[in-house]
């Protein structure tokens, strides 16, 4: 369960923000995630919820943004969001390169007034 690894990481980026910035309780915190990351988004909230307990993030509400996977069309050079049956959407071509999508940002801590 690598959520839970991922997660320690995040509690602690997210504590290490809040001591540079002087404190603060938090509201929420949002994520995104890349599709092909393998990461099961309810499994993360799950951890997040237990991982937060007695800290500055209790009770915070972990918002997960997931971002789609990528194609880039090697006929007319698109680049667009996969659909499933991994066509180029705008000249219908079946030559495409899946681009990395596996990436995770830590988009934005909300702190309570």
């Amino acid at each position: 369960m690598h959520e839970m690894a991922i997660c320690c990481a995040l509690v602690e980026a997210v504590g290490a923000e809040l001591a540079r910035r002087g404190g603060g309780q938090v509201e929420t915190v949002r994520m995104s995630i890349g599709a092909l990351q393998g990461i099961e988004p309810d499994l993360l909230i799950s951890a997040f919820a237990l991982l937060s307990e007695d800290t500055a993030m209790a009770g915070a509400a972990l918002a997960i943004t997931r971002r789609p996977a990528r194609l880039q069309c090697r006929t007319c050079k698109g680049e667009r969001a996969a659909d499933r049956h991994f066509h180029c959407a705008s000249c219908g071509g079946t030559e495409v390169s899946l681009l990395p999508g596996k990436g995770m940002t830590l988009d934005e801590i909300i702190l309570r007034h």
